[in-house]
């Protein structure tokens, strides 16, 4: 569901880190990795923003 949000509003955070968990949680912590770049790629090409301070937090959680 997360990925077809994406599809229409491709900024959302909060979609992202539903996305970066579930990766987690299969036990693919790369694809997890992946999701986060992109969302900060595009953040920055498109807003010229970082991601927001939770979305950071969160993905450093994940990461661990």
């Amino acid at each position: 569901y997360c990925q077809r949000i994406l599809q229409r509003d491709p900024y959302r955070e909060d979609a992202h880190c539903q996305i970066m968990e579930a990766y987690v949680r299969m036990g693919n912590r790369a694809a997890a990795i992946d999701q986060f770049d992109k969302l900060r790629k595009l953040l920055r090409s498109e807003l010229g923003v970082s991601p927001l301070p939770a979305t950071v937090a969160k993905y450093e959680s994940l990461i661990k």
